[in-house]
């Protein structure tokens, strides 16, 4: 057994996710991506490493092998890089307190700065930032996240933006001063913002959730392919074959919406994860993609993935990260697909068999929608996910069909 072997053998293969969120597991985790590092690992062993133990299905070995990765990509980038980390925030009160201070608490934003101490404490000529946006949250999460920053002297490296302050000082794209209040809004003020302060060259804006499902320690591995191509934005994946998650339980009406968006936007069946909650875009296009926004709302993650597909094609990729969250899109299904179908209608020519599926979303209401998951239920549970994202296995005709069936 090699050394880097004994180091990460002594995990033993779990299953669950609330173990992922312990603070003092994450702390060994990082430590012990750090003595892995010690071990003098070039980028192609623990690319070895990585396949050797995706075959193992032992996550946090897993996880510790992609924080040495990400580590040993920024700590091997010469040219200085500047990252700006944008975190929205709304309704997250909660996750930002201790868990002494509440049930539910993850005190997330402490342990988010400290994920990011570690990263960039062996890559010194790079600099971060976090930028935690309230979208104007009826229980104040900027007014938490402001006081644990200046509770923790972290000023000079995080900051808290409210979107009403901003889009009244002019401090704002123009589409948030028509929609200041669409789901969304925190996201595409923390991307505005990054460009216009720090500027777009060598620039990378990461996008995340405030949940702890995701460890910043692994930006490294976004962060990689846009040195080696021409790429817009990178997604963390939860579907690729090396990614470390949760097994894959989705719902019919999961699957039946993602059928359904993916037949209006082809351009992006290649994305797995469009819906994953980590992003990272090349700042010296972030900027076109927030001012060619058209709304937003639900369908905010494909607006900007389109975009860049269709602006420059093969200009995202996806890459395998440990990401212990759950879901889809997390939002209305009947909001989402009329998202979709206005951006199809947008940004794509009309084909036959897309004005037949937009034909049917305009169809839907809460009722038909219901029924329509109902009685595809069965039908859904039967399919290959493959085929449900890349091929047309049910017609429009098929579909409305069922939509008026009883079951």
């Amino acid at each position: 057994m090699t050394p880097m072997d004994a180091l990460l053998e002594r995990y033993l293969p779990h299953t669950g996710s609330p173990l992922f969120r312990d603070r003092r597991l994450q702390a060994e985790l990082l430590d012990t991506a750090d003595d892995l590092l010690d071990l003098g690992p070039d980028l192609y062993t623990l690319r070895q490493l990585e396949s050797a133990y995706g075959l193992k299905r032992n996550w946090l070995a897993q996880t510790v092998i992609k924080l040495a990765l990400s580590k040993r990509v920024l700590c091997d980038l010469c040219d200085p890089h500047r990252f700006t980390i944008v975190v929205p925030l709304y309704r997250s009160h909660q996750k930002l307190l201790s868990p002494q201070a509440h049930p539910d608490g993850e005190a997330c934003i402490q342990r988010k700065l400290d994920q990011l101490q570690w990263l960039f404490s062996g890559a010194h000529r790079h600099y971060w930032q976090m930028v935690l946006v309230d979208e104007r949250c009826p229980n104040q999460s900027g007014q938490i996240a402001a006081r644990q920053i200046r509770e923790r002297s972290m000023a000079s490296r995080a900051e808290v933006l409210w979107i009403d302050e901003q889009v009244s000082r002019g401090l704002a794209p123009m589409i948030l001063r028509d929609q200041p209040h669409r789901q969304g809004a925190g996201a595409v003020l923390g991307m505005w913002h990054a460009i216009s302060q720090w500027g777009q060259d060598n620039h990378i804006v990461v996008v995340c959730d405030p949940r702890l499902d995701f460890n910043l320690g692994q930006i490294g591995l976004l962060s990689q392919p846009m040195q080696a191509g021409r790429l817009w934005a990178v997604v963390g994946s939860r579907y690729r074959p090396d990614s470390v998650s949760l097994p894959r339980h989705e719902s019919s009406e999961t699957l039946l919406v993602a059928y359904l968006w993916r037949r209006l936007l082809p351009q992006l069946n290649g994305v797995l994860d469009p819906f994953s909650g980590i992003k990272a875009y090349q700042g010296t296009t972030c900027m076109a993609l927030v001012e060619g926004l058209s709304g937003l709302g639900a369908s905010l993650d494909l607006e900007l993935l389109l975009q860049a597909q269709l602006s420059e094609p093969e200009s995202i990729r996806e890459v395998p990260v440990a990401h212990m969250g759950s879901g889809g899109a997390g939002s209305d299904p009947l909001t989402l697909l009329r998202d979709v179908v206005r951006l199809y209608r947008r940004y794509l020519p009309q084909q036959p068999l897309s004005e037949q599926f937009a034909a049917l979303v305009d169809q839907l209401d809460g009722e038909k929608w219901n029924r329509l998951a109902s009685t595809m239920a069965g039908e859904l549970a039967q399919q290959n996910l493959d085929d449900l994202m890349h091929r047309c296995v049910y017609s429009p005709q098929h579909l409305a069909v069922r939509m008026k069936s009883r079951g």
